[in-house]
């Protein structure tokens, strides 16, 4: 019996599920059906939701949007199994960097202007 691979939080990956009659993992889950939600697919990889949701928008994970569910389809799960992620698709890596430096560059915009309709003090408790 071979030993499934580990993921980053030292977990095996491809979690067992229990079924309706019998124990399966989401890998064999993923073959009865063809794919797997977004949040089964943070399972078998052992990793965030949120990364997961990141490496969607950076295309290191092929994935089909089908109403409001994330699919991956039962080749991505096995690739990503076998090799791992894509390497990011360099435009929308820096179309999400230059995002972030608007959202701190407006977070500190507002701070400084919070400091100064207080009259340049501290708020005292």
């Amino acid at each position: 019996m071979t030993q499934s691979p580990l993921g980053p939080k030292g977990t095996p990956l491809g979690h067992v599920v229990q079924g309706p009659d019998q124990q399966t993992t989401l890998v064999e889950a993923a073959k009865e059906r063809g794919w797997v939600t977004l949040r089964q697919f943070t399972e078998v990889a052992d990793i965030t939701y949120m990364t997961a949701l990141r490496w969607c928008k950076l295309g290191m994970i092929n994935y089909v949007q089908v109403g409001g569910q994330r699919r991956i389809y039962e080749e991505e799960l096995a690739r990503f199994l076998a090799y791992g992620t894509l390497p990011a698709d360099p435009k929308a890596f820096a179309e999400e960097k230059q995002r972030r430096l608007v959202y701190k560059e407006n977070a500190a915009n507002r701070r400084a202007s919070d400091f100064k309709v207080k009259g340049g003090k501290y708020p005292t408790s």
